[in-house]
């Protein structure tokens, strides 16, 4: 499975932040100190509203976590994230992820939402790349024009997946056993199983059963012979854990 070109082809993606002149603003009323800044940015899309949408915070700094865990939960996005001030003297920025209920090192999708929100702030990067701090460490993000890629943290885990895993996983998404041609271990913040199939049909006709996938997280990708990006094939299916 070539994970370097999943990488590049899923995240060298636009993101168009949800302005307030497009999408009324909203406030997070939790602490003394009055509201907060929170932006909702479409990632992987040019267009509003029509991206993979990640709440980020600006000026997170006095929350708590248990504050941040909450807000998470009430946005019913898949991720949300607050923007810090950085501890590294190397960082542009700090930032918290939060995966529903639940904090999580490094995840793809946020990092570039969270990147664009900055952005959208008019600060500027220190060097030639943008470096943002998070739980794994340093990851470094490129601009160039309206697209941001980052640089893929090391895994935190690899490998191949076992039998009894693989067959829970082709239970969970509908689909024989053997139709799963490769599965691995991608884990770099999420500990994601990456799933290859045949064909770029086979992966859009999936109908996943969330329950039964539950507690994986499962990306899935085939090869598309229509056009040369491996993400023009991909699912992934995570449950959210929200209580």
């Amino acid at each position: 499975m070539d994970r370097r070109g999943f990488l590049y082809g899923s995240l060298a993606s636009s993101a168009a932040i949800v302005t307030v002149d497009r999408l009324q603003a909203a406030t997070l009323p939790l602490t003394k100190k009055g509201s907060l800044d929170f932006r909702q940015v479409d990632v992987f899309s040019k267009i509003p509203l029509k991206g993979n949408p990640v709440a980020v915070v600006v000026g997170a700094d006095h929350l708590s976590t248990e504050q941040m865990s909450a807000f998470s939960v009430w946005t019913n996005l898949s991720e949300a994230t607050f923007l810090l001030k950085p501890t590294s003297p190397a960082a542009d920025y700090r930032v918290r992820i939060f995966l529903g209920k639940d904090e999580v090192p490094f995840a793809g999708h946020p990092t570039l939402g969270t990147c664009r929100a900055w952005l959208s702030t008019g600060r500027k990067p220190k060097g030639k790349l943008i470096l943002q701090e998070c739980g794994i460490g340093l990851v470094s993000i490129r601009q160039e024009d309206e697209r941001l890629a980052f640089s893929a943290p090391p895994l935190t885990r690899t490998g191949s997946v076992d039998a009894p895993t693989v067959s829970k996983i082709a239970g969970g998404l509908g689909i024989a056993v053997d139709s799963i041609r490769q599965a691995q271990w991608v884990g770099n913040g999420i500990d994601w199983v990456a799933v290859m199939l045949d064909s770029r049909e086979e992966v859009l006709a999936i109908k996943p059963d969330y329950a039964k996938l539950a507690p994986l997280a499962v990306g899935v990708i085939a090869r598309c012979d229509k056009k040369p990006v491996v993400a023009a094939g991909r699912r992934g299916h995570h449950p959210r854990r929200t209580g």
